[in-house]
């Protein structure tokens, strides 16, 4: 196995790294300090460029851990999670279809009840009950 791009791969992980380490410094810190810095690192260059090198590498090393330690060990409980919201949505999914049912339903009783009250104020008692129970309606004229 090739350690060249392992070793890359660490570096620009811990290049990236750093400037979060470098934003959170300044936003904590100020930028005010920085001047005081830029001469010792301009007298030293060879030294400051090895140092960087080593601290990005041990920056990408540490940031793969990290992030190795959140994919595996975590992903049970993601999982976990994951199944948790599903089951919900499926609850809410079913909630909705018995809601919608029972629209439904309400919408063809109202209709029902509107067509009921046409037909009384428009017709006899034979054709109400005609129409409500699917059956003629008991009159002295019927019986005999």
């Amino acid at each position: 196995m090739q350690t060249t791009p392992i070793f890359i791969e660490n570096l620009i992980s811990g290049i990236q790294a750093s400037i979060w380490v470098i934003l959170i410094l300044l936003s904590l810190y100020g930028w005010k300090w920085i001047p005081e810095i830029v001469p010792y690192i301009k007298n030293m260059p060879a030294i400051v460029a090895f140092v960087l090198i080593a601290i990005w590498y041990l920056l990408g090393i540490i940031v793969e851990r990290i992030a190795i330690y959140i994919f595996f060990f975590g992903e049970p409980c993601l999982r976990k999670i994951k199944n948790i919201v599903t089951e919900e949505c499926v609850c809410i999914k079913r909630i909705e279809e018995k809601v919608q049912d029972l629209l439904k339903k309400a919408e063809r009783k109202v209709q029902e009840d509107k067509d009921w009250i046409k037909l009384c104020e428009e017709g006899t008692q034979s054709q109400r009950l005609d129409a409500k129970f699917g059956m003629k309606a008991y009159t002295p004229k019927s019986y005999v």
